[in-house]
């Protein structure tokens, strides 16, 4: 498979290649956390114009104050969703996830379909555009639906005895 850099000006849209997970207030946080890990999400939107988010970190920060799997996640969502046209370049939509100091970004085509991208798929089509060597298997897999062949990291990125 050919190696193909995605361009940091393309729209945000490109990278979101997971399902949307759609929850309600009313769901339980082991409702969300078992629909999320379903899919493979980081994220799940709160009724269909995402009027709420809630993320692993909104669940794990439930679970730390002794909320149990059963009890509702409604005080547990984000509720200022931070959204942004879908046809907002990547270097746009990553520049508005660091000030606004958020990880998961909601994008809105046209046509009102939402779409959820992290902070992590952002950070891997920008290193990959700045570095092409550096280009992490699970976008690469996301992006183009196949696996190949894994690049290893360049010398130097990591600490000694760190690899991540």
């Amino acid at each position: 498979m050919e190696l193909r850099v995605v361009d940091p000006q393309a729209p945000i849209a490109s990278l979101a290649t997971g399902p949307v997970v759609y929850v309600t207030l009313d769901a339980s946080i082991g409702e969300v956390a078992a629909a999320m890990a379903g899919a493979g999400v980081s994220a799940a939107v709160v009724g269909r114009h995402a009027a709420a988010i809630v993320t692993e970190h909104d669940l794990t920060v439930a679970l730390a104050s002794g909320c149990g799997p059963a009890d509702p996640v409604r005080a547990h969502v984000t509720r200022h969703v931070v959204r942004v046209d879908a046809a907002t370049s990547i270097v746009e939509a990553a520049a508005v996830m660091l000030n606004r100091e958020i990880r998961h970004l909601v994008t809105v085509g046209d046509d009102d379909a939402i779409s959820v991208v992290s902070l992590r798929t952002v950070l891997a089509a920008l290193l990959q555009a700045v570095e092409p060597r550096i280009w992490l298997e699970s976008l690469r897999v996301a992006v183009f639906g196949a696996p190949t062949r894994a690049i290893p990291a360049p010398r130097g990125l990591f600490p000694a005895g760190r690899r991540g």
